[in-house]
């Protein structure tokens, strides 16, 4: 993103033509220098010194030029590592919406069972309960049963 002007020419440009310019008007002085008349003598040294202060009003601006576009890169470079910031600033907003809700959730589940905790469970509920789990069936025994077992005291053991 770089800061542009589209001026269609550049400042070198600029700066080129109007020397050239002012070169060939110092050429085209009506009358000439005389190499006796210090009249005309006067005059291209007024010539040279608005030559000199032009060139030197071009040092200058070249100079504020690039300072200004060091500036504008040094912005540009601040520009993108704050927006690289605000994006992973965004990011983890997100993720702390998305957690704080799922907290949000999880705190209300809790407050639920704890307060079916606190209410605690009738004798009732809770034979309801077993009836639900456990189901309704019945064991009979056919035949008889009987056991047998021997204990051997050497090996503490039973058979």
């Amino acid at each position: 993103m770089a800061f542009e002007m589209n001026s269609g020419f550049s400042t070198k440009h600029r700066w080129g033509a109007l020397s050239a310019l002012i070169l060939a008007l110092s050429v085209l002085v009506p009358g000439g220098i005389a190499a006796g008349d210090d009249s005309g003598l006067g005059r291209a040294s007024a010539i040279q010194q608005q030559l000199n202060q032009i060139e030197t009003d071009e040092s200058v601006q070249r100079k504020h030029a690039d300072q200004d576009e060091r500036a504008i890169r040094r912005l540009e470079e601040q520009l993108q590592q704050l927006q690289s910031q605000h994006a992973t600033l965004v990011h983890q907003a997100d993720t702390l919406e998305i957690t704080s809700d799922k907290l949000k959730a999880d705190t209300a589940q809790l407050q639920d069972a704890q307060k079916q905790l606190a209410a605690g469970i009738s004798d009732e509920q809770f034979g309801s309960a077993m009836n639900q789990w456990l189901g309704s069936h019945q064991f009979t025994w056919n035949g008889s049963v009987s056991g047998d077992f021997i204990y051997d005291r050497g090996n503490n053991t039973n058979t």
